[in-house]
This record gives C-alpha cells, structure tokens and sequence, in this order.
C-alpha cells in the first residue's frame, strides 16, 4: 500500500472510530453505541403520526444510540414544490426537531440534499 492510501486509511480508521464509540466521561472507558438513522421528509409540518411514530422515539434514543437524523428533503421532490418552498419547509422541520427536543450535542442532525454521496448513493448501485 502506497503511503498516501496508507494515510487516507488511517484517517478513515480514524474517523470511524470517534464516530462508533462515545466516551463516557463517569465511567472512564469507551462504550460502542449502535447508530441510528432516520428522516422526517420535509413537507413543511409534522403530523401526529410523525411525532407519535418518530420524534417521540428519537427523543428516547438520543441517550443511548449514535443518532443521525436526516430532514428528508430530496425524498419531498416526489410532490410539486417551488425551490423557495422546500427551502423554507426544510427550515421548519429544522426548528420542529429542536423544539420537539432533539439535542443538536447529542445527535447529529443534516439535511438530506446536502449529502452529496447520499444523492449518489442510489446512482452507483
């Protein structure tokens, strides 16, 4: 192995390892949490259903899982919307999430279109 590749594989081993394990500061050791990934998409409201079904949980697992939470707005472009409108109903689900009680410390919360391998993701298989 080159040392480039070699280096780009330690800083992908690197990188894997602060995103699997979690240190816990009371006890003084690494635990491995499993992780979690989900999405709300980003029609600009939740339902009861979103908030029963979803957040309610999310808020749960917050604690006890890597949590990577996605406002799923590539997933929205199946219903006629205006760029401005998806922008601002994105913003909206943003806000829902916090004020549900989401912790933004303790969970890591992106918008789906600004993951471009997400996109691509589905074009290389």
């Amino acid at each position: 192995m080159s040392s480039s590749k070699q280096k780009k594989f330690c800083l992908l081993l690197d990188i894997c390892e602060k995103m699997f394990y979690t240190y816990v500061e009371n006890e003084k050791e690494y635990v491995m949490k499993e992780n979690v990934l989900s999405g709300i998409q980003a029609t600009g409201r939740l339902t009861l259903g979103n908030y029963l079904g979803a957040l309610d949980n999310w808020i749960k697992m917050q604690e006890s899982y890597n949590c990577y939470y996605m406002i799923a707005n590539l997933h929205t472009l199946t219903i006629r919307t205006s760029p401005e409108e998806l922008r601002n109903n994105t913003l909206k689900i943003l806000a829902l999430y916090l004020a549900s009680g989401l912790d933004p410390e303790k969970n890591t919360i992106f918008v789906q279109s600004q993951i471009k391998e997400h996109a691509r993701a589905c074009m290389d298989s």
